[in-house]
């Protein structure tokens, strides 16, 4: 039972990294004008990138970098949930499926659905992530305090 929990935490603690990498490879197609999005990206991340383009008045070169800055941001959020989620920790999932489900939100008002199916399968696969820690911690209690010493 406490190998199948840990088996299903790195699994939901894998999906970070699927959502920083397909949020990178989106800021990217966007970068070079490609029409092209995967649905497990971010989208808020892109939609950040679109909106300040739109909005400043600096030079095309200056646009992409800082695209990419907000690109590198944006996955690097999830990334950085990875690690603590893979160990565990309840905090670092809860902070993902908050974020990643504000970004379903995002494309529920976006009307994209095929992005919201594939954000709700994400939150449900956080959630899983979430439920097994929580099982692991049950099955894996703190170690009792030793035996006090005896005065002699």
């Amino acid at each position: 039972m406490y190998e199948a929990q840990r088996q299903k935490i790195a699994s939901s603690a894998g999906w970070f990294l699927w959502i920083a990498g397909c949020t990178f490879i989106n800021i990217i197609l966007y970068s070079i004008k490609n029409d092209t999005r995967l649905v497990l990206g971010a989208t808020t991340v892109e939609v950040a990138a679109i909106i300040f383009n739109d909005l400043s008045a600096l030079s095309p070169e200056v646009k992409i970098i800082i695209t990419y800055v907000i690109g590198i941001i944006g996955s690097g959020i999830y990334l950085a949930l990875m690690k603590p989620a893979s160990q565990g920790r309840i905090w670092a999932f809860v902070i993902g499926i908050v974020l990643y489900g504000l970004d379903g939100v995002a494309n529920v008002l976006m009307q994209a659905w095929m992005g919201t199916a594939i954000h709700a399968w994400g939150l449900y696969s956080l959630a899983g992530g979430v439920q097994a820690a929580m099982a692991l911690k049950k099955l894996n209690p703190p170690s009792e305090p030793a035996e006090p010493v005896q005065p002699s």
